[in-house]
């Protein structure tokens, strides 16, 4: 098993960087991790990052990228180093992310790479806006398309060198946690919202492009109201609980559909 997950990679980067360097391993199997958050860095709109490759949907179907300018290579720095080995230094990191203002003002210092933007009125969800029911606003509709696009092409790509693929979709806290998605429909009571709207639509388009499909949402939402913890407070990632749940939700699939 090789893993190539990079941290904060939307579909768009995972989509290159399959094409440049996964498939050149000639897998039997591609398994694509796919959380909420990467619809919004698929579109520059919403991710607002120059130093990173987006695509647009052109009239005929294809896929364009955009010109980019990569941020500099920080590995085996100082800020690396710091970065890598003090919790105290990660702890301050993603705080920080939580603060527009002072995010904002470490991008000149190349801290961060993308700028948050303040939302632009009372119903913008900002991140969230994938819970709500469709169609969503158009910059989050466009990113959808894109990353549809993405997924298709990601597919024929493996199929094509003998790879079957699947999709995996990842929860979010606020989809596990119900008092966290009342709170939601509470600020934005004029909204209607489903914590499953995102997996409806990925089932949806999974299954008109006959793409494996396997969704975690059920099991953790399972998993949380059984007493376990499924998300880390501090950054939303999996607990070693929820990581365990996801591996033997994918051998049961594997296994049944005959894959080994």
């Amino acid at each position: 098993v090789l893993g190539f997950g990079v941290r904060g990679f939307g579909t768009d980067q995972e989509y290159r960087l399959l094409e440049h360097f996964a498939l050149k391993y000639d897998p039997n199997l591609v398994i694509l991790a796919f959380a909420a958050n990467d619809l919004r860095n698929n579109w520059l709109a919403l991710d607002r990052n120059p130093a990173k490759p987006y695509f647009d949907l052109l009239s005929d179907g294809t896929l364009k990228q955009r010109p980019f300018t990569p941020m500099p290579d920080h590995s085996g720095s100082w800020k690396s180093i710091l970065f890598a080995h003090l919790h105290s230094v990660r702890f301050l990191y993603f705080s920080a992310a939580r603060i527009p203002a002072i995010h904002n003002a470490l991008v000149r210092f190349g801290i961060y790479a993308n700028v948050i933007v303040k939302p632009s009125g009372p119903d913008d969800l900002v991140s969230n806006t994938v819970y709500r029911d469709p169609p969503w606003p158009s910059e989050w509709e466009e990113s959808w398309r894109v990353t549809m696009r993405l997924l298709r092409e990601m597919n024929n790509k493996s199929n094509n060198s003998g790879a079957k693929f699947i999709l995996f979709s990842v929860t979010r806290a606020i989809q596990v946690d119900d008092t966290m998605f009342k709170e939601l429909e509470e600020r934005h009571p004029d909204i209607a919202l489903g914590y499953d709207n995102l997996d409806k639509r990925l089932a949806a388009f999974s299954l008109h492009e006959g793409i494996a499909y396997v969704s975690s949402l059920s099991a953790m939402r399972e998993l949380q109201a059984s007493g376990k913890s499924v998300h880390f407070p501090c950054d939303g990632h999996w607990s070693r609980d929820a990581h365990q749940r996801a591996g033997e939700l994918l051998a049961d699939y594997l296994i049944t559909g005959g894959y080994p």
